[in-house]
């Protein structure tokens, strides 16, 4: 995903806009502007792990 910002990038200049060079592309403006929020859930995930292993039976929608 990030190198399709660094290609839409490279080419606003030619296109003139976001828009046309997304268009050009094939790309969703969407896709383009996301931007992930890094989360630590690690914590979260170790007591999930620890909850299935002592909890076989409840499965994965009992311990979400």
């Amino acid at each position: 995903m990030a190198e399709r910002r660094t290609i839409v990038g490279e080419i606003v200049p030619t296109a003139g806009s976001e828009r046309r060079a997304c268009r050009w592309l094939g790309f969703h403006r969407s896709a383009v502007r996301y931007v992930p929020d890094h989360r630590d859930d690690t914590a979260l995930r170790t007591r999930l792990r620890a909850l299935a292993e002592a909890q076989p039976r409840w499965g994965a929608p009992m311990l979400t």
